[in-house]
């Protein structure tokens, strides 16, 4: 599913209104706030334009949870902030998963609202290195994908969330690999790279 491009541009349409001379100050008013009204609109369908493609949106999740799902922190390698994970008890998957982290990230505990995008995002590996140590033991319990900018929500069966921001404009926020097969990648941009081993690449 594709939500397409506007039908109106705030170009073509904010002139009429915003140019218009010899108002009364309660038209003027009005005037305004029809104006407001309809930048506010404009940014929402700007917003909307930007989502992931349903069809990408859902290759990404279903990869996610094929990889992550019942899966534990086991390590973290230092260069490059990425976590290594596979299952705690046997018979361990000869094909580790990696997740690469390079944009803000944050750990909160999961009574927040769904969804919940924190503000105080951190970037320094050794507090990564500290919140994969306390969660080494606890598995991956559910993941969310957000619809716009491929941000990324891992909850664990202590209820703590690990939240990536999925959205930068010049470099790739995550990255999340387990052998050749599967691959998710958060674009540049907010968009996503997805390859699964019965689908081939999209994004």
């Amino acid at each position: 599913m594709n939500y397409g491009k506007p039908n109106l541009s705030l170009e073509q349409t904010a002139p009429g209104v915003l140019e218009r001379g010899g108002l009364g100050h309660a038209e003027q008013e009005h005037d305004f706030n029809s104006a407001q009204l309809l930048s506010s609109a404009l940014a929402r369908l700007r917003e909307r334009e930007r989502a992931l493609d349903y069809e990408t949106h859902q290759l990404g999740l279903r990869a996610l949870e094929a990889v992550l799902l019942r899966r534990a922190i086991i390590g973290m390698y230092f260069s490059g902030s990425v976590l290594w994970f596979n299952y705690l008890e046997f018979p361990i998957d000869r094909e580790d998963a990696y997740l690469r982290i390079e944009n803000g990230w944050a750990v909160f505990h999961d009574n927040e609202p769904g969804d919940c995008i924190p503000t105080n995002l951190q970037r320094d590996y050794r507090d990564l290195a500290a919140v994969a140590a306390r969660l080494v033991d606890s598995r991956v319990r559910s993941i969310r994908l957000g619809s716009q900018h491929g941000h990324l929500w891992l909850t664990f069966d202590n209820s703590d969330t690990l939240f990536v921001n999925g959205e930068a404009e010049s470099y790739e926020s995550w990255e999340l690999r387990r052998g050749e097969d599967y691959l998710v990648v958060a674009l540049a941009g907010g968009d996503l790279a997805v390859s699964l081993p019965d689908s081939g690449t999209t994004g």
